[in-house]
């Protein structure tokens, strides 16, 4: 007869330790086989639950991930940090309205969780809601005034609020207080790659590249900035280097179809960007990218249907995909309802540049526009704090104004200056103005 085992007995509690302790060793095969043990014992056990689905996100299987986090935060007392890193896990899968469901009930269960509102803060910017991203991102920043990371997510937002002497200040504060902070450096190269500050941005970007060569922005970025020196070959060559480890990550592939797009090669950037939307299919800026490649095949029933599911989804590309659709309406030489999209896109983003100076070229000025002419003329005493496709377009509608008012000598020094401003750079068209990625994440 085999004599009784005289092996101890473990506790839940020291079981869940010692997965972890073999997962923080590297040992991922011991640490899933003790965290089924626990499962088969406990069924539903959170813990066991949640430690599986980080492993899972670490090795890139994100559906995976978000099936243990997602059954892991059912139970009665899981975690606020559990909720908020499922938050994270949508946020990333492009689930955006499963994101800020989790993330509010992070911050419900615990409002002193500085990750839960802040990946609340990162879902509202990706949703296009900046004035409740700040809000969050501020409450983050009170709660951990010396955190880099802190700063830095803070002016993403700010950046997006079309506030970049604040997103500026907030980057470089951020590298004042950890000088290798490669996400900060590359979120400033976007900055300047927006303002044509060209060689700065891509000296940053470069920078955020050699501090960590697994920077997926720092590569999208790069590759921004040569687009809008007009070279190619060197935008391509940046999104090349990021293939080499992340050959289907979907922000690469939808930038590759832009930049394949933007250099006459419409056949190639549809096919990558129906690519791109078979990973993300809930994902707006896949849509709207599809758009921009179906509007220059001249394709223009899918396009208008590519940028309406674009708008309807929730992500920071709504206003440029209302743009976009105004412009294709207008090389469909349908003047009334491009107009309308201009009207419908100023009614939800008053301080739409662009929307202002598209229905100025469809639109007779009188005396009575004045507050028109007031807002434009505001951009461009504004100067570099605006993107660059935005100066030229108050220029361009401010010429078309002063036409139409008599006015020719002013007429003639704002197309002169627009002019001059197109020579010095690269001008993205309306569609895509400002399509460059977020780099949202810490």
């Amino acid at each position: 007869m085999p004599e009784p085992s005289t092996a101890p007995t473990l506790t839940l509690a020291e079981v869940l330790a010692r997965a972890h302790a073999h997962w923080n060793a590297g040992q991922a095969a011991q640490a899933e086989q003790l965290c089924q043990r626990v499962l088969s014992a406990w069924p539903g056990q959170p813990d066991a639950l949640h430690l599986l689905g980080l492993m899972a996100h670490a090795y890139g299987n994100l559906d995976l991930a978000i099936e243990h986090v997602q059954a892991a935060c059912r139970a009665p007392r899981a975690s606020a940090g559990y909720h908020a890193n499922l938050a994270e896990m949508c946020r990333q899968r492009g689930r955006l309205a499963d994101a800020e469901e989790a993330a509010r009930r992070a911050v419900a269960l615990d409002a002193t969780l500085a990750a839960a509102w802040n990946n609340l803060g990162i879902v509202l910017q990706e949703a296009g809601r900046f004035e409740e991203s700040r809000s969050c991102l501020e409450r983050v920043v009170a709660l951990q005034p010396y955190s880099a990371e802190a700063r830095n997510n803070l002016g993403n937002t700010w950046r997006r609020l079309a506030r970049f002497d604040l997103a500026e200040a907030c980057y470089r504060e951020a590298l004042a207080r950890k000088p290798s902070y490669a996400q900060a450096h590359s979120n400033l190269a976007f900055l300047l790659s927006t303002q044509g500050r060209l060689d700065e941005a891509a000296a940053e970007a470069r920078l955020a590249i050699d501090l960590d060569p697994h920077l997926i922005d720092a590569y999208l970025n790069l590759a921004e900035v040569e687009s809008a020196r007009r070279d190619a070959h060197a935008a391509l060559r940046a999104l090349d280097m990021l293939g080499a480890f992340a050959p289907r990550h979907p922000g690469g592939l939808l930038a590759r179809a832009k930049v394949l797009r933007q250099f006459g090669r419409y056949d190639e950037a549809y096919a990558i960007a129906r690519d791109a939307l078979a990973l993300i299919p809930e994902h707006a800026d896949a849509h709207f990218t599809l758009a921009l490649a179906l509007h220059s095949l001249g394709r223009t029933e899918p396009a208008l249907d590519a940028y309406a599911r674009a708008v309807e989804l929730p992500g920071a590309v709504r206003e440029r995909a209302l743009l976009g659709r105004a412009a294709l309406l207008l090389d469909a030489d349908r003047k009334d309802e491009a107009l309308a999209v201009y009207e419908q896109t100023l009614a939800e983003f008053p301080g739409s540049v662009l929307a202002l100076a598209g229905r100025a070229d469809l639109h007779q000025f009188t005396r009575a526009d004045e507050a028109d002419i007031v807002r434009l003329e505001a951009v461009v005493a504004e100067g570099t704090k605006r993107p660059r496709a935005e100066h030229i377009a108050a220029r361009g509608a401010l010429g078309k104004a002063w036409r139409d008012l008599g006015d020719a000598e002013r007429s003639a020094a704002h197309v002169d200056a627009a002019n001059r401003l197109k020579r010095t750079g690269l001008v993205a068209d309306p569609a895509a103005a400002g399509v460059g990625q977020p780099g949202a994440s810490a």
